[in-house]
């Protein structure tokens, strides 16, 4: 019975598909075993959420293609603190939205610090305020673990002892004085009058405020490029929530100012603009912050305030500054919307433009949609969104430069690869020089059994399958790996996934390096020693292969010790 269940399963085959599915994951970096406890399956699932996610757009744009992606993922579970978060996670994006929602409502309460006293504020603020600031606590202490983006070295920094260090000279400062200050101000004076040290604590806490403001603004735009497409309406949402920002800020400086000038928390000059609006009807929360919000905006607008004249000289300074401030923002605004509004109907962009052409192209050949979406793809990774004339520009050059740029341009190709690497820079360049980079996309194919060619290819980044002409898949050649000195006699080579290779002909880097006869020895040697472990592979593939059930089905699976390869 169990023969005959044994002979009723159908040998395993081999199908042409990689591994690396074209939906990246993280299953290959952490995966789970079948008979693990939940409780470890919840700790597993947790720690995939601080791995770098491959679906965001910033990854995509860091990272070339899904290999490097997972390289990275394996680099932070090998060398990272198992504490630290991976900026481009899931987790990272969540922390960040906390971020985002306790600044912003940190800065909307400012109000209720600068015109309520914090001992006379209402039982539902307090109750809010116990629960916010946890909250905070929380954000601020994930921080000491959140990598981050070396733009300038064009890295991401895992090394926790780096990230500490970085966030103790940045913004550890400003986040402790948002955080705990009003703890300081609600242990202070009684509340009947305006003291000095509630002014310095409200005004540094406005500062720390302001000092963050920036990474609240990224994190805005952020969320705006993922969910709209259309970039004038990003930037007249982002226009509009920055400038009631800017208008809120004021608004609370405005009552500021005056309590500043006279320490008084309820008798104001005279000649003050809330003296001369409430006319000594009693001062309300809601009243006071309206009345100044349209103040300020009147003279941020550049509108005239017709309720009263400011007569009294602070306020006078500071509603100066609010115009002046007012009218170089409203200038910035409308140039950088006009900006928008005229690149849109008239792009200036050669990309767009070519872009344009391509999909006029299409449309004209009334091209299927699968090739119109693998045609923009493949512009979209060849051209990185720029469009320009390479030729003409190397061409204008001098030899010197030339040999520079050709050497920056495969930078990475020649760290990766064993026999590019030990060649000196003179000869280096050269050869590069006479190399062409193409661009593939997943599951086009490189070279073909049966179509001869004279190029010998490496891979500066991607993914590359090796499959015999049984189409049985046999190995993959991944980031400097090089190809085709059999000259497409005995081997398929399909891209994976997005990569791109360099390639030249077998007779100029053989002439390039004719003085290398140890290197050619080396890489001929390496060549053979490769052919035959693609050879054995392929036998025993062709015989059906080293799996369990193979063996178990001729009776060897106890027989001997062996180490089977992972196809």
């Amino acid at each position: 019975m169990f023969q005959d269940t044994l002979d009723a399963v159908p040998p395993r085959t081999s199908i042409h598909k990689c591994s690396l599915s074209k939906r990246s994951t993280v299953l290959e970096s952490l995966p789970i075993p079948p008979n693990v406890t939940a409780s470890r399956k919840l700790l597993v699932r947790l720690k995939r959420m601080t791995l770098l996610d491959p679906e965001k757009t910033i990854s995509k744009q860091f990272f070339r293609n899904k290999l490097s992606m997972l390289k990275e993922q394996k680099r932070q579970l090998k060398t990272a603190h198992w504490l630290v978060i991976h900026p481009m996670s899931k987790v990272s994006d969540i922390l960040d939205w906390l971020f985002f929602g306790t600044w912003l409502g940190t800065y909307m309460m400012l109000p209720l610090y600068v015109l309520v006293d914090i001992r006379q504020w209402p039982l539902q603020m307090v109750i809010i305020r116990m629960l916010h600031k946890p909250l905070e606590l929380l954000i601020l202490l994930t921080f000491f673990c959140r990598g981050y983006i070396d733009y300038t070295r064009n890295e991401i920094v895992l090394d926790i002892r780096k990230i500490v260090i970085r966030y103790l000279r940045t913004y550890f400062v400003l986040d402790v004085i948002i955080l705990f200050l009003d703890l300081a101000i609600s242990v202070g004076s009684p509340p009947h009058h305006f003291h000095i040290d509630d002014m310095v604590f409200t005004l540094l806490m406005q500062i720390a405020l302001i000092g963050r403001a920036n990474s609240h603004i990224k994190i805005l735009c952020a969320l705006l490029e993922r969910l709209l497409s259309s970039r004038t309406i990003r930037v007249v949402i982002y226009h509009t929530y920055f400038t009631v920002l800017l208008v809120h800020g004021f608004t609370v400086m405005n009552v500021l100012v005056t309590k500043y000038a006279t320490r008084a928390e309820i008798n104001f000059p005279p000649e003050s603009w809330l003296t001369a609006v409430f006319r000594g009807r009693k001062y309300k929360l809601d009243n006071i912050y309206f009345e100044s919000q349209m103040l300020v905006a009147c003279f941020f607008f550049g509108v005239s305030y017709l309720k009263s004249r400011i007569r009294y000289f602070p306020e006078q300074i500071f509603l100066t500054f609010v115009a002046l401030v007012g009218r170089l923002y409203t200038l910035y605004l409308f140039a950088d919307i006009l900006l928008i509004f005229g690149t849109d109907a008239h792009p200036e962009s050669r990309y767009e433009k070519f872009i344009g052409e391509v999909n006029e192209y299409m449309a004209a050949k009334n091209l299927p949609k699968d090739i119109r979406i693998r045609l923009l793809k493949y512009y979209e990774c060849k051209l990185q969104k720029s469009y320009f004339r390479e030729a003409e520009i190397m061409n204008s050059l001098s030899e010197r430069l030339k040999m520079e740029m050709f050497l920056h341009f495969a930078m990475k190709l020649v760290q990766n690869n064993p026999i590019l690497k030990i060649l000196p820079a003179s000869v280096l360049s050269i050869l590069i020089s006479k190399m062409k980079a193409e661009t593939y996309l997943a599951d086009d194919v490189i070279v073909s059994v049966g179509k001869p060619h004279e190029n010998i290819y490496f891979i500066s980044s991607g993914t590359v399958a090796v499959f015999n002409m049984n189409d049985h898949e046999l190995d993959h050649l991944e980031d400097g790996y090089d190809f085709g000195l059999d000259q497409g006699k005995n081997y398929d080579y399909v891209a994976m996934e997005t990569s791109e290779v360099y390639y030249v002909k077998y007779a100029i880097l053989k002439e390039t390096t004719t003085s290398y006869h140890e290197l050619w020895a080396y890489y001929e040697m390496r060549w053979l020693m490769l052919h035959h472990k693609y050879q054995e592979l392929g036998d025993r593939l062709r015989g059906g292969g080293d799996t369990m059930l193979h063996e178990l089905r001729r009776g060897q699976l106890l027989e001997n010790v062996k180490t089977r390869n992972v196809i």
